[in-house]
């Protein structure tokens, strides 16, 4: 977990909530981000291969780019994969 964010989460704004956790792991040099439990930011060195692992989710469970419960939206900064991953189970 990179910061929990979820005292300044807004689920009508998300935005705020994703560009703070998107910079939070571009200024540690991480490729990739996801943002979970309505607002905690994660990310790290490995967080390509965690994320990928799982495989995505229903979308019922990630809303507005943020993920609920168990649940995270995944992001990358540059180009992705030959499949695109939009959330994954912590």
């Amino acid at each position: 977990m990179l910061q929990d964010l979820r005292k300044d989460f807004d689920p009508s704004n998300t935005e705020p909530t994703i560009i703070k956790c998107a910079d939070l792991s571009n200024e540690r040099g991480y490729r990739f981000f996801a943002l979970g439990s309505n607002g905690i930011c994660y990310s790290g060195p490995l967080a390509e291969g965690h994320y990928y692992k799982l495989g995505t989710t229903k979308k019922q469970h990630c809303v507005n780019g943020v993920g609920r419960k168990r649940k995270a939206y995944a992001y990358s900064f540059g180009e992705l994969f030959s499949f695109h991953i939009n959330s994954v189970l912590f």
